[in-house]
């Protein structure tokens, strides 16, 4: 961990235990920390990326429950229609979660809605919003419909260092999302931004892919130096010395200065990096069915999907079954926050080749 004015240690969610901590954890897994400002700190963590946060004791459920007074009457009118002879908490979170993502929402950082009325503008006006917009206004839904509801804080993603095998997790990652109480289950995350039209697009970096990866070969170079040298973490040195003894060891009866030997090293460390830096990351399989599905758009229907759009805002205007079969699989699963299953992966593809054949019988 960098240095910082954090007073907690970040983890995966959700953290069971964390070794070397001093300290008593929070209800609800929360570990506060002291003392971080004063340089790097490094820790182990032990996280259940499945779990679901539970409570000590009796959870209030009036206290979370309590809708805000100046919640807008439209947004009220919403929730009461939607979740109408629903009883069941995981029943009406549903119906909450489908009257929010058919708002036609749209994620953007810029020109937002302010004020005591901005969730108003923000849901029925604009339309436009950034993860507080989302968040706020969709807890303040789950209370109106009788659900206990809570803000959390927290990153969003990361950039893998293939190199040096770590996440780098900065600033700029910063994301609010919410925590929503099901009797029986315990607290449940939900992140309302992913019920927007764009949202991998809002979100994504505006860097390209080689500045990105040339910002994370540095980056590794820098963790190296302070893991190896800065911080004399013994155990890595003992193990870095180990591997270089072992890939030294046939050297030792011819004499090779020492100068030569790490000019090499370090000409064959910057040679490996261009290597990793220039080497295309391999596509998932879905989004090689939605670069084809983007090809076919521009083909028949000389529509150009940018990255900044939607799949139904850029597909609204065709009236094409198979096409819009295809986006509503494909975006259920994107703004859900889960993989397509085996059954949805076979059907897509189907899908796009019935939209091919029709394509060429076209021309």
């Amino acid at each position: 961990l960098e240095p910082g004015g954090l007073q907690y240690l970040p983890t995966m969610n959700i953290p069971e235990k964390i070794s070397g901590y001093r300290g008593t954890p929070q209800d609800d897994r929360v570990f506060p920390s002291f003392g971080i400002i004063g340089g790097r700190r490094s820790y182990q963590v032990l996280s259940n990326t499945g779990a679901r946060i539970g409570t000590f004791g009796k959870m209030n459920r009036s206290f979370y429950s309590t809708p805000p007074e100046n919640a807008p009457p439209r947004l009220k009118s919403l929730v009461s229609a939607a979740i109408f002879g629903l009883e069941a908490d995981q029943g009406r979170l549903d119906a909450v979660e489908n009257a929010f993502a058919g708002l036609g929402l749209s994620y953007a950082s810029n020109g937002l809605p302010t004020g005591p009325d901005a969730i108003e503008k923000f849901l029925f006006q604009g339309k436009k919003g950034h993860c507080e917009l989302f968040a706020v206004s969709f807890a303040t839904a789950l209370r109106l419909a009788g659900l206990p509801a809570r803000l959390v804080g927290g990153y969003y993603g990361g950039d893998y260092n293939e190199i040096a095998g770590y996440y780098v997790i900065t600033e700029e990652r910063a994301h609010v999302w919410v925590e929503v109480w099901i009797e029986g289950k315990g607290w449940l995350t939900v992140d309302p931004s992913r019920f927007a039209v764009n949202f991998e697009e809002g979100l994504a970096r505006k860097t390209s892919r080689n500045e990105l990866r040339l910002r994370l070969f540095l980056d590794s170079l820098s963790y190296y130096w302070n893991r190896l040298v800065i911080t004399y973490d013994f155990e890595s040195q003992f193990i870095a010395a180990s591997r270089a003894g072992a890939e030294l060891k046939g050297l030792r009866e011819v004499k090779i200065p020492r100068r030569t030997i790490a000019l090499t090293l370090s000409l064959l460390l910057l040679f490996s990096g261009i290597v990793l830096l220039l080497t295309n990351r391999r596509i998932t399989a879905e989004e090689r069915m939605l670069q084809r599905f983007k090809r076919i758009m521009l083909r028949r229907y000389n529509i150009d999907i940018p990255i900044s759009s939607g799949l139904h805002e850029a597909v609204a205007g065709i009236d094409a079954p198979a096409v819009r079969e295809f986006v509503d699989i494909y975006s259920g699963a994107l703004y859900r926050d889960r993989v397509l299953t085996r059954e949805e992966t076979v059907l897509l593809r189907q899908l796009l080749k019935d939209m091919n054949r029709a394509d060429k019988k076209l021309k």
